[in-house]
């Protein structure tokens, strides 16, 4: 039953195709999954691209999965081996909960951490007494563990044109306007999603 569920639910991810987050089976193993989170705006964990690991049982649904983070991320309610302290896994489970609905849920919990329940007491403080150091302690840690080695930061991006405009000053080329081609695209601008090259 646990497999027939889960290549469900995977039909239906790949429908969905969710914005910020994905996940799919390891080496075909419907029983174990990864799953990538990229973080948000107006988060600590903006640019950052999270991994994290989905254990699932043969009791599944009725039996929650064994959910961690592989990426380090600093959050009160995440330990240092990346499992997550959260009563959707454990007391608050139903079978009703899916992959879809536990990823956007600790997208949520990235936005807001619980301090009610957290795995750290004084990280968890830290948030509720000094929100800006703990945010400055989970940036560090997003641009420390978290940024893709491909990421370009939007600080230290040029305007494409700029780029191509300096490029022609080393080959000694001028700077008069030709028309595009038709395979040329326009490059002017850069939007969020065009910041992720994954």
């Amino acid at each position: 039953m646990a497999e027939r569920r889960l290549r469900k639910e995977l039909n239906e991810l790949y429908k969905q195709q969710p914005r910020n987050c994905c996940a799919w089976p390891v080496t075909g193993d419907l029983m174990l999954w990864e799953a990538a989170i990229l973080g948000v705006r107006d988060t600590p964990y903006y640019l950052g691209v999270f991994s994290l690991r989905l254990k699932f049982n043969s009791n599944y649904p009725f039996v929650a999965p064994r959910v961690h983070f592989l990426t380090k991320i600093y959050h009160c309610n995440i330990d240092f081996d990346g499992y997550i302290c959260w009563d959707l896994l454990s007391t608050k489970w139903t079978a009703l909960i899916n992959v879809s609905t536990i990823l956007h849920a600790v997208c949520a919990l990235m936005r807001e951490p619980n301090t009610d329940d957290p795995c750290d007491e004084m990280m968890a403080a830290l948030y509720r007494d000094n929100r800006t150091a703990y945010f400055n302690n989970a940036i560090d840690w997003t641009l420390r563990y978290a940024i893709a080695p491909s990421m370009k930061l939007p600080p230290l991006q040029l305007p494409c044109k700029s780029l191509m405009l300096d490029q022609q000053d080393e080959h000694g080329h001028d700077h008069g306007q030709s028309e595009p081609s038709d395979g040329d695209t326009s490059q002017e601008e850069l939007t969020d999603e065009s910041v992720f090259i994954i």
